[in-house]
């Protein structure tokens, strides 16, 4: 809520209102936690694991559309309604919830969810993202060193397969990766000496010198209020409008450009208290299913907090619905155990 009142006070502040105030509804969309989170409490129905399955079925179904637009057109893989980047960071949240189920149900669902988490990750690949790669590949080895530390205390053998499986996909989508004849996918291309680094950065670098120029401008203008509470909602797009990037490209620097210092500090609380929540979860003694679920909860909010670092994820974008999914999904796990 005060993430959201942030954003109305950087429409009020903003050089351009009527572009700012645009971007606003988008901007509400964190919102949608409270009322998930609501619901999700006072609703027996609810289900963690239908939710799962809901998101895997759909991450199945984007992932289809993209492997079927790459082979049509040959161009990077974009879904049903929206561009690849839009794609990737669907299909990174939504993977990631897949093999969390995939340690929740018993051994005749895993074939299906598998098949699901085959046509998602190979999806992803197919977007030519790299902070998706970099999302996946954290979000797996994060998520299966805690379940198999906290959670899983069977045999060797029962700890081994999720291993098995994320070595398999990392060690996979990192050998494709230095092969791959792309300078801003090929991680050599950055240490090489006849490229240029923006080749890699996709332009970051140039855009995050200008976010620094915009804030040394301010303070050496004495103009604090815009340190505190930004340049407006799309502040972007209002101070360099012929700029083919119509954001910061990071969550963080988008946040202090857009809402200011404020902003920022409660972005980063908004993160604190997911993972603090995350964390009293995993301390308590949960059944075997809602481990699994946990699981899932903890690869996908680790996947989507790396993404955030090289694009706008949670501020203005339609992914910050995806986490509104985890919170809700934290907060009914927690009100489960509390009624058991």
């Amino acid at each position: 809520m005060l993430m959201f009142l942030s954003g109305v006070i950087s429409v009020l502040t903003s050089p351009d209102r009527y572009l700012s105030f645009h971007s606003l509804p988008r901007h509400a969309l964190l919102l949608t936690a409270i009322v998930y989170s609501y619901i999700f409490k006072i609703d027996s129905t609810v289900s963690v694991k239908f939710i799962f399955f809901i998101v895997t079925i759909g991450g199945m179904i984007s992932g289809s559309a993209g492997i079927f637009n790459y082979l049509l057109t040959g161009e990077r893989a974009y879904g049903l309604f929206a561009g690849y980047y839009t794609l990737a960071s669907l299909l990174t949240f939504s993977s990631l919830i897949s093999f969390g189920l995939i340690l929740a149900v018993p051994s005749n669902f895993k074939i299906a969810i598998f098949f699901s988490l085959a046509i998602q990750i190979t999806a992803i690949w197919l977007t030519f993202t790299r902070s998706a790669y970099f999302g996946l590949m954290l979000g797996l080895i994060a998520g299966v060193l805690v379940y198999n530390k906290v959670f899983n205390k069977r045999n060797f053998k029962s700890k081994l397969a999720p291993i098995i499986i994320t070595f398999i996909i990392v060690i996979t989508i990192t050998i494709s990766m230095f092969n791959i004849n792309d300078q801003r996918i090929n991680p050599a291309s950055f240490f090489s000496g006849d490229q240029n680094q923006n080749d890699f950065s996709s332009g970051r670098f140039n855009i995050y010198n200008e976010a620094a120029s915009e804030l040394i401008y301010n303070w050496n203008n004495a103009q604090i209020y815009k340190l505190l509470f930004g340049n407006g909602l799309n502040s972007r797009m209002s101070l360099y409008p012929e700029s083919s990037y119509t954001s910061w490209e990071s969550d963080y620097v988008e946040t202090f450009m857009n809402h200011g210092a404020i902003g920022l500090i409660l972005l980063c609380t908004i993160y604190f208290v997911f993972f603090l929540s995350l964390l009293e979860t995993l301390k308590s003694n949960l059944p075997r299913l809602e481990q699994g679920l946990v699981a899932g909860i903890l690869m996908a909010g680790v996947g989507f907090f790396v993404v955030s670092f090289f694009s706008s994820q949670m501020i203005g974008q339609n992914s910050s619905a995806y986490f509104a999914i985890m919170i809700a999904s934290i907060e009914k796990l927690k009100t489960d155990i509390i009624k058991n």
